[in-house]
């Protein structure tokens, strides 16, 4: 049994520069160590200006390691909905890896390997 994980994270950003985002924190991600897929980047439609990044992480190995290492190696500052979801938003001392990342919302679930 692997954990898997969704990100989903707006960032006042370009698409261009989106992409280089997700591959940043893709990178990020996998040094936990983790598959990660880039499921999704696009224009938000609430907020011009913004994309939708959506990522899936399958975290790897024996210790399998936790939502919290994830969230751990994406900012600081997370409100917590339940042991095994997130939110976080930009402000008040919250700090995030990538800097034009305005919103994120990370989500455990399972999956069969």
């Amino acid at each position: 049994m692997s954990q898997k994980v969704f990100i989903r994270s707006f960032a006042e950003t370009s698409s261009e520069d989106a992409t280089k985002l997700a591959e940043r924190l893709r990178n990020r991600l996998e040094a936990l160590p983790a598959q990660v897929q880039i499921l999704s980047i696009q224009p938000y439609w609430k907020i011009d200006g913004y994309q939708e990044i959506c990522l899936d992480v399958y975290l790897l190995g024996k210790d399998a390691q936790s939502f919290t290492a994830i969230i751990q190696q994406l900012g600081t500052g997370w409100l917590h909905q339940s042991p095994d979801e997130a939110i976080w938003n930009a402000g008040d001392g919250a700090t995030f890896v990538e800097s034009s990342v305005r919103w994120a919302h990370v989500e455990l679930g399972k999956t069969g390997s």
